[in-house]
């Protein structure tokens, strides 16, 4: 069954995309022509709403990341909303939070996308590397525990697991933005298959 993908062009030039479902192998195709037919008719500004959408794999992850790499450095701009708890720990689990600009409503993305790339990304789920165990907590605090990380829904997915490689678990804090083109390239590299493992 094909993935259904609304599509509005709203205030500013921004063409909001909204997929319904499960962004997965078998659907993400059909966001991909979406992507690719709007980006051949000149469309630069996106902001893609995941609020209805159930579920990303790495074929998912792919498109965005794909999406991201054509406009970076173009003047382009992509800002994602909207994600549920699950789709955001699959974005926080690749460590991909800091590749995206990423707000919790439309409305949030929409303002944001339009101040411009400087504009702050809500970080507040962001995943934040562990403390070394030599590390005190701060006077006058307890250590809390790492939160646990829940694995990916398919454990044996090819393209998540290569990006773990080589980004390791906590590349969403490695201090890279979404307008680092090489970053983005080199992602984009991995799961595409065309980096070195």
């Amino acid at each position: 069954m094909p993935l259904q993908i609304h599509e509005s062009k709203v205030e500013g030039g921004f063409v909001v995309l909204e997929p319904v479902g499960r962004l997965e192998s078998k659907t993400s195709p059909d966001l991909d022509k979406k992507v690719v037919a709007l980006l051949a008719a000149g469309e630069r500004r996106f902001v893609v709403d995941l609020g209805a959408t159930d579920y990303v794999s790495s074929a998912g992850l792919r498109v965005l990341l794909m999406l991201a790499k054509k406009l970076a450095g173009g003047g382009g701009r992509l800002v994602l909303c909207g994600l549920n708890p699950q789709v955001r720990d699959v974005f926080e689990i690749a460590g991909l939070g800091a590749l995206f600009a990423i707000h919790p409503t439309r409305a949030a993305a929409l303002a944001a996308a339009e101040a411009g790339p400087a504009q702050s990304v809500d970080r507040s789920r962001a995943v934040q590397p562990p403390a070394r165990p030599s590390e005190p907590a701060p006077a006058g605090e307890e250590k809390s525990p790492a939160p646990e990380s829940a694995p990916p829904a398919s454990g044996d997915d090819p393209y998540l697991a290569r990006l773990l490689a080589v980004l390791g678990p906590a590349g969403a804090a490695s201090g890279a933005t979404a307008a680092d083109p090489a970053l983005i390239e080199r992602v984009a590299a991995v799961l595409l298959g065309s980096a070195p493992r």
